[in-house]
């Protein structure tokens, strides 16, 4: 009777290692501790569950999975979550149809953003643009010499200030090899 009391005020751990039990005492000296002090043990096992997901986040299938919870129970302690702040759900770029969640102070991935060419899940058209038109003056104007990635990306952050957040090789992709694709510009060897 102790130790249940002790497991629903947080003040201790349970973990299982190698088919036995250890009990963990809990101190609130954390702050992660304080968030989850007084939360149930099934909302403590979910944010634990979301926070080994880190930046990229869990579906809520995975979350499912390894809680061994009905879905209902599931969504219901993931709401009471969100409106506490301990996490939060989004819509991946890879995935629009499936919510991830993360912890609420997490900052997402690249890879669940889409990055700087997208905002609000939608690439943006007006952004990669710009640089497409951007990257085709400045080749023409260079068209005698050589142009490394490492010039355009130069170039670039020179007219658009979030630029140092694109790396040589999300710029290459999306304007070096949109206009070869488009037969507006022909490819050399191009050197780092």
């Amino acid at each position: 009777m102790a130790i249940n009391k002790l497991l629903t005020d947080g003040r201790i751990d349970i973990h299982r290692v190698n088919n036995t039990l250890i009990y963990k005492v809990r101190g609130v000296s954390s702050a992660v501790d304080e968030k989850l002090f007084g939360v149930s043990n099934e909302e403590q096992l979910l944010y634990h569950i979301i926070k080994e997901g880190g930046n990229r986040g869990v579906w809520l299938k995975d979350i499912k999975d390894k809680s061994n919870l009905a879905l209902a129970q599931v969504r219901k302690f993931l709401k009471a979550m969100e409106s506490r702040k301990l996490i939060k759900s989004m819509k991946s770029v890879g995935s629009l149809q499936r919510k991830i969640y993360m912890l609420y102070d997490c900052e997402p991935a690249t890879a669940v953003t889409g990055g700087v060419f997208f905002s609000d899940q939608d690439i943006d058209i007006q952004f990669v643009t710009l640089l497409r038109n951007q990257c085709l003056k400045y080749l023409k104007a260079r068209r005698a010499s050589i142009v490394s990635l490492q010039d355009w990306y130069f170039k670039a952050a020179e007219f658009y200030v979030s630029t140092n957040e694109v790396s040589c090789k999300a710029l290459s992709l999306t304007t070096v090899t949109c206009l070869q694709e488009s037969g507006k510009h022909a490819r050399r060897t191009v050197y780092l």
